[in-house]
């Protein structure tokens, strides 16, 4: 969700290949109904695909330019359906005068999560300490057909998503922090520490814009 609307191959690749194709082996493991070609048979199928759709939608409310950012072959005609992918962009404006409207969790703690991760940036957050993200396997990529460019791709943005401080095995994490892999609290300070780091070069910057203002006052009663 940290791409701009410039970047959407890179977020394409994000949602696909590091949470979509690798989620469905997470969950089904090898040998598992949704780690095979019949996955669409499996129940968690819809709740999997549900949520990655609504990454998607997420990220396309970030403005128009993101509801805008698709691959150029949009305007090519799908298999089997008559329909072009551009048809389908607009979750507002589906075919049959259909909506899509996701619900936010209602998880009592995932507005308060959800605040402090949009006030960090990537950097920032490989700072909080946290579990290791599971890399995507050969075995998602070739059950996905990924071809060998966009693997190395995704690999290396998965690399870049792991965190500079790794949580032990041994950490004892409880509720919502053991759900998430990482602490609640972690989060708040960083959220809190940045804040103090703003407000701290807001205080310098007017300080010294102060001090320019007098230098030159000073300076016109001199001449």
């Amino acid at each position: 969700m940290k791409y701009n609307d410039r970047q959407f191959n890179d977020f394409e690749i994000a949602v696909r290949d590091t949470l979509h194709d690798n989620m469905h082996c997470r969950i089904g493991g090898r040998g598992g109904t949704m780690c095979s070609l019949s996955s669409a048979n499996a129940p968690e199928f819809l709740l999997h695909h549900g949520f990655t759709d609504k990454l998607w939608s997420d990220w396309q409310k970030k403005g128009w330019n993101y509801k805008n950012a698709y691959f150029k072959r949009v305007f090519s005609r799908m298999t089997d359906t008559g329909l072009r992918p551009d048809a389908v962009l607009d979750l507002n404006h589906q075919p049959g005068g259909v909506r899509v409207i996701y619900q936010d969790p209602t998880h009592s703690k995932y507005q308060e999560v959800h605040r402090y991760l949009q006030q960090l940036t990537l950097q920032e957050l490989k700072d909080i300490p946290r579990h290791r993200f599971t890399i995507t396997q050969s075995l998602e990529f070739k059950l996905f057909m990924v071809n060998s460019n966009e693997k190395k791709k995704a690999l290396a943005q998965q690399k870049a998503f792991e965190p500079r401080n790794v949580l032990s095995s041994k950490t004892r994490l409880r509720s919502t922090d053991k759900e998430l892999g990482l602490r609640v609290n972690d989060l708040r300070k960083a959220v809190k520490r940045k804040r103090e780091i703003e407000e701290k070069r807001k205080r310098e910057t007017e300080e010294k814009r102060k001090r320019e203002i007098e230098e030159k006052r000073k300076k016109s009663i001199a001449h």
